[in-house]
This record gives structure tokens, C-alpha cells and sequence, in this order.
């Protein structure tokens, strides 16, 4: 690597000078200069920026575009996609064994103790009791409480959403997304409620403040105010 890679940022601060400064110190009669040897070396002028962005792109050509030749044992498996080929014959081999991989996930049987837990997910069971109690995981660990605060909070709003009042579950159905999101103030990261994924995205998108909601109802009574 470069000594502008590994170069930390207070050298820049302690000695006043800025990165461009201390990266662009190679001389025009420097044999390195305009070669990717020179930006190597730590110079970021265009000519070296140049040749070693032209080194990356040939690199990628030739092992990646090129793909492997058609009587190549690899050609069309999985194997010649970890070779790099990226041909429509090797991308469909690779797609089919991720798809494959999910298919030969075992659901773990209900006696086990594990099932319906965040462990039964965690070894490979994706059965709908096993996916609810992984979310479940996420969200107190991503709101930084307990699952039993986020299903009370729901619960004393009647499961309905707090904006719509739509009717709206935390659990994942027949195949089916769950269709509530905990919103929370992303200043402090305190739980407001629960609300529909409607809802949701919508104060989300007027800024998640009350201004931007009361911006767009001004703008909504003042078209009302003309019919």
C-alpha cells in the first residue's frame, strides 16, 4: 500500500499540511511518475491517478469479464462463477444453489425447544414461529429494550395503528410481512408508538417532525379551501 494509505489522519493535522500536499510529492522526472508505481508510492496527480485506475479496469477485464471458455469443465457451474465468470450460464448455476440452499433448510420439528425461538433461527429453521421470534430479537436489541415493552405499548394502543387506526400486527402471517413498525424520535431514540408501514414512512418522509406535518396540512386546507 501506498504512504498516502497508511499515512494516519493527525500526521496531516501535526504537520499542517493537507493530504493533497503530502501526496503529490513524486517529481515530473521521477521514473514512477505517471505509472501506477507513482501512485503506489503515494502521489495522487492525474497521470499516476490515471494509470492505476487503467490497471483496476484491465484487471477486471481479464478476470472477470472474460468469463472461461466454453469447454471449460467450470463453464455454466458454480465453479466458474467462483472463477469469475459472470456469463448468464454461471450467474444461473450460482442463483439456483443460493435457492437450493434455502430450500434444503430443515424446519426444526415442534418438540424441539428450540422452535419458535430465536436459537430455532439460528440454526437454519425459517418456519414462521422461528422468523417472528428472530424479529423480535432485532427490535428490542435495535431499540434498545425489551419485547415485552414493544407488544404493551401496542396493546394499550388496541393493536390498531396510532396515526390510522388501521389494524396492524408485529407478527409475520401466512407469508406475510409483519404490518406494524415501532417509530421512535431519532434524536433521542425513545419509542413514540406503534404505526402501520403507511404511517410510518410517510411522517418519515415529511421530515419526522411535527413542522413538516403541519407544512403538508396547511398545503392540503389551502387546496381544500378552493373546491
Amino acid at each position: 500500500m501506498g504512504i498516502f494509505r497508511r499515512a494516519p489522519v493527525w500526521r496531516f493535522v501535526v504537520s499542517g499540511l493537507s493530504p493533497v500536499n503530502i501526496a503529490a510529492r513524486l517529481p515530473p522526472d521521477d521514473p514512477r511518475h505517471g505509472k501506477r508505481a507513482g501512485y503506489r508510492a503515494g502521489c495522487r496527480c492525474d497521470a499516476c491517478r490515471d494509470a492505476a485506475s487503467k490497471y483496476n479496469r484491465d484487471k477486471y477485464r481479464s478476470r472477470v469479464l472474460t468469463g472461461i471458455p466454453d469447454n471449460d469443465p467450470r463453464h455454466g457451474t458454480t465453479a466458474g462463477h467462483a472463477a469469475g465468470c459472470r456469463c448468464d450460464a454461471c450467474c444461473s448455476a450460482h442463483r439456483e444453489q443460493g435457492r437450493d440452499r434455502q430450500r434444503n433448510l430443515q424446519p426444526i420439528p415442534p418438540a424441539d425447544p428450540r422452535h419458535g425461538t430465536k436459537a430455532g433461527y439460528l440454526n437454519k429453521c425459517r418456519c414462521e414461529p422461528c422468523r417472528n421470534a428472530f424479529r423480535k430479537y432485532q427490535r428490542s436489541r435495535k431499540f434498545n429494550t425489551t419485547a415485552l415493552t414493544i407488544d404493551v405499548t401496542l396493546a394499550l394502543q388496541g393493536g390498531v395503528c396510532a396515526i390510522c387506526a388501521k389494524d396492524i400486527s408485529l407478527q409475520a402471517t401466512a407469508g406475510k410481512m409483519p404490518s406494524a413498525n415501532v417509530d421512535h424520535c431519532h434524536s433521542t431514540g425513545q419509542i413514540r408508538g406503534v404505526l402501520c408501514c403507511e404511517c410510518n414512512t410517510g411522517i418519515g418522509k415529511l421530515g419526522d417532525n411535527a413542522e413538516g406535518v403541519r407544512r403538508a396540512l396547511a398545503y392540503l386546507e389551502r387546496f381544500e379551501a378552493t373546491l
